[in-house]
């Protein structure tokens, strides 16, 4: 398995900078430019309604639109059918069941299911930063990356 240290140095030749050329890859802007227009739609932001009047036989008309948008119902719909339930772990090892459940309850997991869930379903991707903070206790954050540049959105505590 490749550690970062190792992508770093054979992508990047142990460049400082490596995460810049990461994120200024076009793979990368199209990935972000795609959430931000699935952020822009399910917030309302739809082009109809920047549509400007036009004329017809020098009568301004204005098109008219009927917005429905069935895609945010959807989403929440769908995030509701899969947690429904609670989560069910199970490994066949009761040792290391007892550990991943640990780290569960620990990091309160049970919390942030539903909007990884939400995430995930509305922008096809979400990321957890697993952490110990200062008093060693275990942390979760989710973010998704918001705009191109360094910025991100964190939810969670």
């Amino acid at each position: 398995m490749q550690t970062l240290n190792d992508y770093i140095w054979d992508k990047y030749e142990g460049s400082n900078l490596w995460f810049e050329d990461e994120v200024a890859e076009q793979w990368q802007q199209d990935r972000v430019h795609n959430v931000l227009v699935a952020k822009e739609y399910l917030a309302g932001k739809h082009q109809i309604k920047k549509r400007e009047i036009e004329y017809h036989n020098s009568k301004p008309f204005k098109p008219s639109a009927i917005i429905l948008n069935y895609a945010k119902m959807i989403t929440e719909f769908q995030t509701q059918f899969l947690l429904r339930n609670k989560l069910t772990l199970s490994l066949d090892d009761m040792e290391n069941l007892k550990v991943v459940k640990d780290i569960y309850n620990k990091g309160r997991y049970h919390l942030l299911d539903t909007k990884l869930a939400n995430t995930m379903i509305k922008y096809g991707e979400v990321y957890e930063y697993i952490y110990l903070d200062h008093r060693n206790r275990l942390k979760v954050n989710c973010f998704l990356l918001k705009i191109p540049s360094l910025s991100i959105m964190i939810w969670g505590k």
